[in-house]
């Protein structure tokens, strides 16, 4: 990263909504409007600072982004992800719970890198 690079913030108060459906008074709330991208202006040995003045700690960068304190992507890439599983992640393991097919359940145990731990008498 370095000054004029952007990231991307994650502000719980930067809301957008959908149109409204019929009989609504308010639309849904469209989560990826919660990221807003920040061009770094300036750093310090240990930040990079915002336009706004806020300021990001360099060591985020060696973080996954599910392991930043605040809520700091780097690409657009990790905003993708990060949308993708507020949106998807309650329906997936909703339907994992009700599959009945074995041969899809080891699939995913698979995917997962699940393995199976048997307990010794």
């Amino acid at each position: 990263m370095k000054v004029g690079d952007y990231v991307w913030v994650f502000s719980e108060n930067r809301r957008r909504y959908t149109d409204p459906k019929p009989g609504r008074l308010f639309g849904e709330i469209i989560y990826r409007e919660h990221f807003a991208k920040c061009e770094i202006v300036s750093e310090t040995l240990r930040s990079w600072v915002l336009r706004d003045g806020t300021k990001i700690p360099k060591s985020y960068e060696n973080k996954t982004a599910h392991e930043r304190a605040t809520r700091v992507y780097f690409t657009e890439a990790e905003v993708d992800d990060d949308v993708f599983m507020n949106d998807h992640r309650y329906i997936i393991s909703r339907c994992v719970q009700v599959e009945r097919s074995p041969d899809v359940l080891k699939r995913i145990a698979e995917l997962i890198g699940y393995t199976k731990h048997k307990e010794t008498p």
